[in-house]
């Protein structure tokens, strides 16, 4: 029998607690609590629900607000629902991350010995009930009409009005489990063993064309065809696979929260056809993924078409076969594309995260969440490499890979002759309205081509004056956004920008360095921008690279 890996790998068991939970049946005398995700129209769909549960008898109401759909609901607030309410509701969810993240919220306050209703738009429950811990009898799913955010204010007035009474049955009907866990489309051990049974008795040249369909079948590829994980490949890969430190163990991919061990991570590069011997680069990748300032949980789970781009550098790319210069974007380079590739099977298999399944709702999407992989040219012009501006920067002589969410690429054609010029143009052309840089203030990647470096390098120009330039130069009015893209706004961007007014400056990063720069490609002036989500923090991890 063939012996398969696995490349979903073990799910990892979250645990509840077994604090036990006092559900009211009634409004009379209950305190009622209000936790909302900061969403368009949530505050005052809250506010029409808190009038209404006194008007049923309710004596008290707190509500609280978050900072966006993609924050957490923090400890301080957690506990003041305990100490103050006796039952919340938390939402609304009618959208990706609202709904993960409520899902997170909840499980917390049920943990807390809260009992909690975790109120969805029907478009997204069932993203919000996979997201639910199996067994969590603390929370309630209760589903509204999607949609909800892009509503006038009385249309939310009238949307809470006529769901109310959902409400109200909910509690009168003893609260009986409506959780369902059923994750649709997601394959099982027994069919992988099936599977194997069935390949066993395949023959003849077409074996891994017809074993790449019975993968697909089962969920497991992206619809692009893949390799059999044999156990075989697999150890070919594990043969170059770096030594693996003590925190590497438990590396976790939400939101399925699959166990992505270095055979797991493996049996994804073979899938891709990975060359076995850039798979120091695959184990790097997986801990950025898993660095818990990159928030991968938010690109999973988003109607957002984010997703990673990997950027590799160091001494060793080109002699190790990555692509930097012509076409570093596109095709044709097997390292770029393969390691690109497995990092998306990660997130797809180990992490759960499909379209099919309704795990990664986003909306459109992008080619990116195929594969998105690109090599940095080092020493065009004396900056420091992109390795060496994130977080947890590394120095110039280390082999590392960045990941940053991006929401897709823009070129720019700019026949610029002078830095000044160029920096204008880009500036002009990078700015939008639609931006979630904007509206979070993210952390856009610029892709300076070879010839418009060098404009800056004739000049003299270093990279914190261009990140200054930038910062100035594409700010925006408060105004020039769209009401409900305003009311996004306020929170999430208080912190560095302090209460907005319609002549306030909005700049697209919280600071200069929010901008990241790096170089490649090959001759001509087309430069790439790449805007970024703005829930996740860029992250640089060191490539382990044998002697």
């Amino acid at each position: 029998m063939i012996d398969i890996v696995d490349p979903r790998g073990e799910k990892v068991k979250i645990e509840t607690s077994s604090v036990e939970i006092n559900w009211p049946d009634e409004f009379v005398g209950q305190r009622f609590g209000f936790f909302g995700n900061g969403k368009s129209n949530v505050e005052g769909f809250f506010r029409k629900w808190a009038e209404l549960t006194s008007d049923e008898g309710a004596v008290d109401n707190l509500t609280l607000m978050k900072e966006g759909p993609m924050a957490n609901g923090g400890v301080e607030r957690y506990q003041r629902f305990k100490e103050n309410t006796d039952i919340v509701i938390v939402g609304v969810c009618d959208g990706g991350t609202a709904a993960s993240q409520g899902a997170i919220d909840a499980t917390a306050l049920a943990n807390l010995g809260v009992p909690t209703i975790l109120l969805c738009t029907d478009e997204f429950v069932g993203l919000a009930k996979i997201s639910l811990p199996k067994s969590c009898d603390g929370v309630q799913v209760l589903v509204i009409p999607h949609p909800l955010s892009s509503l006038t204010s009385s249309q939310t007035i009238d949307l809470a009005k006529r769901t109310f009474p959902k409400l109200k049955l909910l509690l009168s009907d003893g609260l009986e489990a409506s959780v369902d866990h059923s994750q649709g489309k997601v394959s099982s051990a027994q069919d992988l063993l099936r599977l194997t049974q069935h390949l066993t008795e395949m023959r003849g040249v077409d074996f891994d064309y017809r074993s790449s369909g019975l993968m697909h079948e089962l969920g497991l590829s992206d619809g692009l065809p893949v390799f059999l994980p044999t156990k075989e490949r697999v150890n070919k890969i594990l043969d170059f696979w770096p030594t693996t430190p003590l925190h590497d163990s438990r590396l976790i991919v939400p939101p399925r929260n699959g166990l992505a061990t270095p055979a797991v991570i493996a049996a994804n590069a073979v899938m891709t056809g990975m060359p076995p011997k850039i798979a120091p680069y695959a184990a790097a990748v997986t801990r950025a993924l898993c660095d818990p300032d990159f928030q991968v949980f938010n690109l999973q789970t988003t109607t957002n078409p984010v997703t990673p781009v990997i950027v590799v550098g160091g001494p060793s790319t080109e002699k190790n076969g990555f692509n930097n210069k012509s076409g570093a974007l596109g095709g044709g380079n097997v390292n770029n594309a393969s390691l690109g590739r497995t990092l998306k099977l990660c997130m797809r298999n180990i992490g759960g995260a499909s379209a099919e399944s309704g795990v990664d709702p986003a909306t459109i999407g992008q080619p990116g969440k195929y594969t998105f992989c690109f090599a940095e040219l080092e020493g065009v012009v004396n900056w420091p490499p992109l390795r060496s501006q994130t977080k947890n920067a590394l120095g110039i002589n280390r082999d590392a890979v960045t990941l940053i969410g991006v929401t897709g690429t823009a070129n720019m054609i700019i026949k610029a002759t002078s830095a000044q010029e160029l920096i204008e143009m880009i500036a002009k052309s990078i700015r939008s309205v639609g931006s979630n840089d904007y509206m979070f203030g993210g952390s856009p990647l610029l892709v300076l081509c070879p010839e418009h470096a060098q404009i800056f390098s004739n000049e003299k120009i270093g990279i914190q004056e261009v990140k200054q330039s930038l910062f100035k130069m594409t700010k925006l009015k408060f105004s020039d956004f769209a009401p409900k893209n305003q009311e996004m706004m306020r929170t999430p961007r208080l912190g560095d920008l302090g209460m907005l007014t319609p002549d306030s400056d909005v700049p697209m990063t919280k600071n200069a360095d929010g901008f990241l720069i790096c170089v490649a490609g090959g001759a001509s002036l087309h430069s790439t921008f790449m805007p970024s989500f703005g829930g996740s923090a860029p992250v640089s991890h060191a490539v382990e690279l044998g002697a």
